[in-house]
């Protein structure tokens, strides 16, 4: 088994869950990844919730990871995740957390910045500020 590449944290905001990754993500970093989110579920999840992905890097999953991506999104959704937000630094991811949510209901968005997305899942009843997440994301680099 190949060593993990790519890293994520995930911590419930309220009835929020943050998912911040970096780093390109291979498939053992991915089945971590899954693994992590149904326990992060199971113990928490609010019978309405959204799930909010920001990606500090240029974070792309290896093509293996797709599948199973799509099936935690599906399962994800089963559990009660209503709306889902990322905020990626391109197109590419874009397209990426769209494929992975392509059979979701719920709604789903792409952004350029975190505070668009805390504004549209605000605007879904979600209560999430800044400063509810700025403890969980890594700062800056200058």
């Amino acid at each position: 088994m190949l060593d993990e590449h790519g890293i994520f944290s995930l911590v419930w905001v309220n009835d929020v869950l943050l998912c911040a990754t970096t780093g390109d993500f291979n498939l053992e970093a991915t089945l971590s990844l899954e693994r992590q989110v149904k326990k992060c579920v199971e113990q928490r999840a609010p019978t309405h919730w959204a799930l909010l992905s920001v990606n500090m890097t240029g974070t792309l999953p290896v093509p293996e990871a797709g599948a199973r991506l799509q099936a935690l999104a599906a399962y994800c959704e089963g559990k009660g995740r209503r709306h889902a937000a990322a905020v990626n630094l391109s197109s590419v991811q874009d397209q990426v957390f769209e494929q992975i949510h392509r059979d979701s209901e719920g709604n789903i968005r792409n952004f350029r910045s975190l505070d668009a997305a805390i504004v549209w899942l605000r605007s879904q009843g979600y209560r999430l500020s800044l400063a509810d997440l700025q403890p969980y994301l890594p700062a800056a680099e200058d």
